[in-house]
């Protein structure tokens, strides 16, 4: 997106009038996130928080969280599909939001190509990582189905956050992350 540009969360950056309001409840909770949350989960080693802002300013208008993650495979799937470990090993992408202000312009999925581009360019070619996962609110899975090549995750024994709806991204399709 032309003057976009997608930096870490500094204290610097402008988060008060940050809205991504919809008349959702899930709403409310990203909103109290990026207001009060992410700076110190960032600090305590929880997740990094990624901020969208026009260039040149530090205004949020979107924003994502990457942080390590993890699942327990079936015993069935690991049986059925050969896979050697019962942890399987994997990127989040958390808590995803833009400012209602942006909405409908592209950028949520301008983030969610840009988290995944991150993943697969910086993190894979460090560590070991197989999946994307992402809790989704149920009332944006099917974008994010629709969208991108997220799947529900029917790998895991149970993998979602309270209210959420796991998928992931298999990155056996991005080559380059071995390189």
């Amino acid at each position: 997106m032309d003057g976009i540009v997608i930096e870490p969360l500094t204290p610097e950056h402008r988060v008060d009038d940050f809205d991504c309001r919809t008349g959702h409840e899930e709403d409310t909770d990203l909103n109290d996130f990026i207001k009060n949350d992410a700076l110190n989960e960032k600090y305590e080693g929880w997740n990094k928080t990624y901020v969208a802002v026009s260039a040149g300013t530090k205004n949020v208008l979107g924003f994502f969280t990457i942080s390590n993650d993890s699942f327990q495979i079936k015993s069935d799937v690991k049986a059925s599909k050969h896979k050697p470990y019962f942890q399987v090993p994997a990127t989040k992408i958390g808590r995803l939001a833009v400012d209602k202000r942006y909405q409908q312009k592209g950028l949520g999925k301008f983030l969610v190509r840009y988290a995944i581009g991150f993943v697969v360019d910086q993190i894979c070619r460090h560590t070991g990582c197989r999946y994307i996962t992402l809790d989704a609110y149920p009332y944006r899975v099917e974008w994010y189905l629709k969208n991108f090549p997220f799947r529900v995750n029917t790998l895991a024994t149970s993998a979602s956050g309270v209210g959420c709806v796991n998928i992931i991204l298999d990155l056996k399709d991005f080559p380059e992350r071995l390189a």
